[in-house]
């Protein structure tokens, strides 16, 4: 069976994150590595000699920044989009930095708005290669307007999707 599968690891646990992709970056699964509340803290670049991790400070939610070792560029989650804090104009701000024009992974790990906020910012900004996100039921979707207007965005600028359960 092939199928997407989804690991969580926390901020005590990155520096196990190589050991980690090496045990299952040959399986015939595709997995995202999941880093969650690690927001709080101000930009944070974590360095590798295979990668780059960027936490980028979006206030109550996530936008984390990985360069792979392939040059790849993999961005999760995009913040609240807050005009006060400016959190977009922050997260085109650090991507440029890096001279980012593809995002070649855009996960959204879940639909609340802390997370999905500066979606559609990114989206019609950066190249999207392939975007992974959960599935959301038709009756869960009208509480999470936001996330049907990113899926539409997705749809009609023809991204590729790859969907988990929620």
């Amino acid at each position: 069976d092939r199928g997407l599968r989804m690991i969580e690891i926390y901020k005590h646990q990155f520096k196990d994150l190589s050991s980690v992709i090496a045990q299952i970056k040959n399986r015939n699964y595709k997995f995202i590595i999941y880093m969650d509340d690690l927001s709080f803290e101000e930009f944070v670049q974590i360095l590798n000699k295979d990668f780059s991790v960027n936490y980028i400070d979006v206030g109550q939610g996530d936008c984390i920044f990985i360069r792979l070792p392939d040059g790849k560029n993999l961005l999760i989650d995009a913040g609240l989009n807050d005009e006060y804090l400016e959190n977009s104009r922050y997260i085109m701000k650090i991507l440029n930095q890096y001279s980012v024009t593809n995002v070649d992974y855009f996960v959204l790990t879940h639909p609340d708005i802390d997370h999905i906020g500066n979606a559609n910012d990114i989206i019609n900004n950066f190249n999207v290669g392939t975007a992974y996100l959960p599935i959301i039921s038709n009756s869960l979707l009208s509480e999470f307007p936001q996330y049907k207007t990113t899926l539409d965005l997705l749809e009609q600028k023809q991204i590729q999707t790859i969907t988990s359960d929620y």
